[in-house]
């Protein structure tokens, strides 16, 4: 019978491969994610095709919505699907990265070229006052909550 500390070095090697596993799948953004915050951190992506960084990089979205395309832009009736609401609920209970994706061109343009002006948006700006800029990595840009 294997001791309690074998068992436990063993377990952490175990998990050490699968987050390297997860990390390596996920490419820079889930790397940097992991590196630069704790696992009980909050991260929020104003983003579409990065999203899959919750669930690699093991952090919990600081919002409901995953994906910006929920709220951005608007078309829904509810005022609860706006970017007003998720800079209200973001600013409330800021998460320590907010990260933003840059979409170029896509499918729909429209989305495209709203996503890709959120950084500069007035909106956001009262939200953004509170966080540096981290990083860029390919087409993320990573703020960092300031304490």
């Amino acid at each position: 019978m294997k001791s309690t500390s074998v068992r436990s070095l063993i377990a952490a090697a175990a998990l050490a491969r699968y987050t390297e596993a997860r990390a390596s799948h996920g490419g820079p953004l889930t790397v940097e994610v992991l590196g630069l915050s704790a696992a009980d951190e909050r991260i929020f992506l104003f983003g579409i095709n990065g999203a899959s960084v919750y669930y690699l990089a093991d952090r919990l979205p600081a919002h409901r919505f995953l994906r910006v395309n929920f709220f951005v832009p608007s078309t829904f009736p509810d005022p609860a699907f706006s970017l007003e609401a998720v800079v209200n609920h973001l600013s409330a209970q800021p998460p320590r990265y907010l990260i933003f994706e840059t979409l170029h061109q896509s499918k729909d343009e429209l989305m495209a070229n709203a996503v890709d002006s959120l950084p500069e948006d007035a909106r956001l700006a009262p939200l953004l006052a509170g966080y540096d800029l981290e990083t860029r990595l390919e087409d993320f840009t990573l703020y960092r909550r300031r304490d």
